[in-house]
């Protein structure tokens, strides 16, 4: 954790991208520092590992639900269940695509406990 820290500051830190980070020029700091934060994170990790062992995931792991219809059709999820994690967007929605009842009803007690004020 202490590397990932000191990499992400360094990172931050790095004059080439204070003009990406400066809020008066840019809308967009705050997505640049979690993109950064992720790639500090990926690169510690890498230092770590031994890279023969790692393994890319499969396809419906982070899977990008805004750019759902622009994927080739045969690397589409077709079904909702199919998806591991997702990265969704509340500006573009979710696609339409089937869900089954179970993940359906899963979702829904999982809003419910939400609007309680019960953690997820």
């Amino acid at each position: 954790m202490r590397e990932w820290d000191a990499l992400f500051n360094q990172l931050i830190e790095h004059q080439d991208m204070k003009p990406f980070l400066d809020k008066s020029i840019t809308e967009y700091a705050e997505y640049i520092r979690v993109f950064l934060h992720q790639i500090s994170l990926t690169l510690t990790v890498l230092r770590k590992k031994n890279r023969n062992t790692l393994k890319p995931l499969p396809a419906f792991y982070g899977y990008p639900t805004r750019l759902h219809g622009d994927i080739e059709k045969h690397c589409q999820a077709s079904l909702m269940d199919q998806l591991h994690t997702a990265f969704y967007s509340c500006c573009d929605g979710l696609p339409n695509m089937p869900v089954s009842k179970q993940l359906a009803s899963w979702l829904e007690e999982k809003v419910r406990t939400y609007k309680n004020g019960a953690a997820l």
